[in-house]
């Protein structure tokens, strides 16, 4: 048990030491939670993703370090893509007779689901596999894309 100083300015929030104690077993059993980054079914080991907007598509961008073409598997719904994968770690070196003293990487299947903004042409989607980063590209529906006016002097 901590000892903790005694404050007479103002008692200690009976719902912060249960915040607290919650995280403290969330460590113990090795559980964390980022509830921001992914969706109902993912779980926390995920590569991290980016969502970025151009003038005339979308640019998702996966990290995906050691993962082959083969294990990915890229689906699209209206509004939703559904990135899902395996990661094999590595097993006492690579013949699997040596010793892993260290091991921070993740392994075992993944699955993210992204929202889509409401402006993305789901039947216009291209993926590419390289260095390790998974680039998906989604175009615009055409009546969001910027178009130029040409003025006409008289």
């Amino acid at each position: 048990m901590a000892i903790m100083r005694w404050n007479k300015t103002s008692l200690p929030d009976p719902f912060d030491e249960l915040d607290r104690l919650q995280e403290e077993m969330n460590r113990l059993f090795g559980l964390t939670f980022r509830p921001d980054s992914t969706g109902i079914f993912d779980r926390s080991e995920v590569p991290a993703v980016d969502l970025l907007e151009e003038a005339d598509k979308f640019l998702v961008l996966v990290d995906l370090p050691g993962i082959e073409k083969q294990n990915l598997e890229l689906s699209v719904a209206p509004h939703v893509l559904t990135l899902r994968g395996e990661r094999s770690g590595a097993k006492g070196g690579k013949n699997g007779k040596g010793h892993v003293y260290r091991n921070e990487t993740w392994e075992g299947s993944f699955q993210r689901t992204i929202s889509l903004p409401e402006g993305a042409d789901v039947d216009k989607i291209s993926a590419e596999l390289s260095d390790g980063v998974l680039r998906i590209e989604i175009a615009k529906k055409a009546e969001l894309k910027p178009r130029q006016i040409s003025v006409v002097a008289k």
